[in-house]
């Protein structure tokens, strides 16, 4: 997966470039403090740490480590250096905490487990290639042009602002608050996003190139056969809880009176009212249209039978350690696939954007080749975040 900044899209990326070639060169760009009218000598780039104590205490750590070599220790450490720069367990939560307190609240135990180790795993990758390319970044470019991304940091807080918090800064620096971060730190972060797209851009943008008629024409076929298969179907579900340890005995026996009933013809949402004990029962066990992946594990094998189902059919019943269902499927939403002619010029962005992608991706691995990772075993410190996470309910 690649940073943050590359999965911003590439209009973004071409307007912050065009942009920032402006002031590159030298043509049509205000000094920024003529812009701005503020003195960037006193611009706080990066935030002072407040935790140097506690890194540098694992910077030795990891010294003594590497020298001693002990085998097979994987004991969980709170701080990951990728070429001597350190990202905490803190720099990974703070951004992950929002999402998962939601998801505490919406997951069981174990599905939330799953999920917060997938997304840990995720962020701590991410946040590790956006530090390799920020490195690399900086020296690319001229601190002269470093100073200047700070105006289109300025405009993408305000962009920011407007759009997720109704123009309202103190909207902006609440959100900021309640979730552990402060302005300087997020500004840091969108200056290392500006910084990494600006690089990728100069670097790997001039690298894509347009696909021929041939290519553009697989592309096409490749979004037809997508498209097929993004079809959803509308689900109406009969859901017989089974109790934790209970002899399913009874369960099932309500089970087959329903499916009997929905046989001999009767109408499926009156029988759902009747057996249902699912979230959807009062409504017939209409759950609308259903994608095939999206629901919780708990209806996943339901789903999976929906989309095994013609319109109009019934299932027979369906066993999970949690319930019994039966499925109906009411209605097939195909999905509306365009034209070549329709979709050509959005086939030739996206198609662009996954030669970016690879050319991305090249780019990080060569840097992981030759990065220094320390602890070695990066497990370690995903089992820090992890443990350090907010817990399941």
């Amino acid at each position: 997966m690649l940073c943050s900044a590359c999965r911003s899209g590439r209009l973004m990326l071409l307007i912050v470039f065009s942009a920032m070639v402006l002031w590159m060169t030298g043509s049509g760009c205000y000094s920024y403090e003529e812009r701005w009218g503020r003195d960037t000598s006193k611009l706080n780039k990066e935030p002072v740490r407040q935790d140097r104590k506690t890194i540098e205490a694992a910077r030795s750590e990891a010294i003594f480590e590497e020298q001693h070599s002990p085998e097979g220790d994987d004991s969980p450490v709170s701080v990951l250096f990728i070429n001597g720069d350190p990202i905490t367990t803190e720099d990974i939560l703070k951004w992950m905490r929002p999402q998962l307190l939601k998801m505490k609240e919406a997951m069981d135990a174990r599905e939330y487990m799953q999920k917060l180790v997938e997304i840990a795993r995720a962020t701590i990758r991410s946040r590790a290639e956006s530090q390799l390319l920020y490195q690399v970044a900086l020296d690319h470019f001229t601190e002269s042009q470093q100073e200047q991304v700070e105006t289109f940091v300025d405009q993408r807080i305000r962009d920011i602002i407007n759009s997720e918090h109704g123009g309202r800064e103190t909207r902006y620096e609440q959100y900021l608050t309640d979730n552990g971060i402060t302005p300087q730190e997020d500004r840091a972060r969108l200056r290392r996003e500006m910084l990494i797209i600006a690089y990728l851009q100069e670097t790997v943008g001039k690298k894509v190139a347009s696909p021929t008629r041939r290519e553009l024409e697989h592309y096409y076929e490749e979004y037809c056969s997508r498209m097929a298969s993004e079809e959803r179907r509308h689900m109406h579900l009969i859901e017989i809880p089974i109790e934790s340890g209970a002899d399913t005995r009874d369960a099932e026996q309500q089970a087959r009176e329903a499916l009997e009933k929905l046989r001999k013809g009767a109408e499926f949402a009156g029988v759902a009212k009747e057996f249902s004990q699912g979230i959807n029962a009062a409504s017939g066990g209409d759950w609308g249209p259903v994608a095939r992946e999206g629901l919780r594990a708990r209806w996943q094998r339901p789903v999976e039978k929906l989309y095994m189902l013609a319109e109009g059919e019934t299932s027979d019943l369906v066993f999970t350690d949690e319930a019994i269902f039966i499925v109906y499927c009411s209605g097939i939403e195909k999905s509306d696939i365009k034209s070549f002619s329709e979709v050509q010029s959005e086939l030739l962005e996206n198609y662009k954007d996954r030669q970016f992608e690879m050319l991305a991706r090249e780019l990080v691995n060569k840097l992981y080749e030759t990065a220094v990772v320390r602890p070695a075993n990066p497990g370690r410190f995903l089992q820090a975040v992890v443990d350090g996470a907010p817990k399941p309910g």
